[in-house]
């Protein structure tokens, strides 16, 4: 199956949450999609102790779709995209000097725990 119907068939399930949710169940999107997405995660392995046919079909498209691929070469666009709709800039030029200090120091903090810990589990092995 093609990169392309994988992004098809999600955004069309997706596209059927979210007017599921807004139609009847009212959360907020992206709670109310993971809630559904979780009930149905949920409804499949419940029915795959039924031995229901077409749940192992289901369980096999799942296996073969190339997750790291579809992740990074088309979903992540989307939800950077969608992430970036929603930001304000002129609040984020209001917060600019918090930003830049907390930017600042949360690469330096984990740049030294990751260097440590990588040090540390080196030295452990004895590399």
């Amino acid at each position: 199956m093609s990169i392309f119907s994988i992004i098809a068939i999600l955004i069309t399930l997706t596209a059927f949450f979210s007017y599921i949710n807004h139609r009847f169940i009212k959360l907020p999107g992206s709670i109310g999609l993971m809630l559904m997405s979780l009930t149905v995660s949920l409804a499949f392995i419940i029915l795959k102790y039924f031995n229901i046919p077409f749940v192992g079909e289901i369980g096999n498209f799942v296996r073969n779709i190339p997750f790291q691929k579809v992740l990074l070469e088309g979903i992540l666009g989307f939800l950077l995209f969608a992430g970036a709709l929603h930001v304000n800039i002129n609040d984020l030029l209001d917060n600019k000097i918090e930003i830049g200090i907390f930017a600042t120091f949360g690469v330096l903090l984990s740049t030294a725990l990751v260097g440590y810990f990588i040090f540390a589990l080196s030295h452990i092995l004895g590399l």
